[in-house]
Formats: C-alpha cells, sequence, structure tokens
C-alpha cells in the first residue's frame, strides 16, 4: 500500500510521470532496455514470478515467461534481444542459476550457477557482473 501511495503522490507532483506497468499485482523488478524502448517487470502473484515485457510508449504487455520458469533480478541484454534472470534450483532452493530468455520465444537457456543477484552488463556489452 506505501508503494501505490508514493506511486501516486509522485505521479501527482509530476505530470510527466505516467504508470506503465499494471496496478493489480505486487510489485516485482523492473528493467528497462538499452535504447530505452522497452520495458520488462516481474508480477510477483506466485513464488515465482513472471515476466513480461512491453513497449515503454505502448499499453499492451505480452507475458515472455510463465510463473512456473520465470524468475527475480532481471536484466535486458545488451542488444535488447533478450532478458537475463535468476531462479532458485528446485532441489536446492539455496543455489540460483542464471538464465537467458529470447523475447521471440523459445526455452530459457542456463547460463551459470550461483548468481545471487541481477546481472549487469559493461558498456561494450561481452562481459557482465553480478
Amino acid at each position: 500500500m506505501n508503494i501505490a501511495i508514493t506511486l501516486l503522490t509522485a505521479a501527482a507532483l509530476n505530470p510527466g510521470l505516467v504508470w506503465v506497468t499494471e496496478k493489480s499485482f505486487a510489485p516485482g523488478d523492473v528493467a528497462l532496455s538499452q535504447d530505452g524502448r522497452l520495458l520488462a517487470y516481474t508480477k510477483s502473484d506466485t513464488p515465482f514470478p513472471s515476466i513480461w515485457v512491453r513497449e515503454v510508449d505502448g499499453v499492451i504487455s505480452r507475458q515472455v515467461l510463465s510463473s512456473k520458469q520465470g524468475g527475480p533480478q532481471i536484466a535486458f541484454a545488451p542488444d535488447g534481444k533478450s532478458i537475463y534472470f535468476t531462479q532458485p534450483d528446485a532441489a536446492h532452493p539455496w543455489i540460483r542459476f542464471l538464465y537467458q530468455i529470447s523475447l521471440d520465444g523459445g526455452a530459457p537457456r542456463k547460463v551459470m550457477e550461483h548468481v545471487d543477484s541481477a546481472v549487469t552488463f559493461s558498456p561494450d556489452g561481452r562481459n557482465f557482473a553480478f
């Protein structure tokens, strides 16, 4: 409730602010593509959040990954064509894996194990840190 009040107050004080995600779910992570055209966000309505994408100036969101596959801590790839996210291992929930999913669809690809935060990419996009 505090988050909604803060957002509404901020929007009232700055009419240039626009609410870009749906208002009917618990807030999760948010990421912008490097070109600023796409917004990715998680819906935290289950233990594993679903991942959604929309154009910043658009009104329609599309689900990239269901809540059974998705995870928090999202980041766009430097080229804007995929999203990286983390998800705990089912057998060992204290171990998180980093996955990559194409915005064009398909199955998530496991990138590496023991990643406990969102990734951040270098300016040239060749390296990432977590």
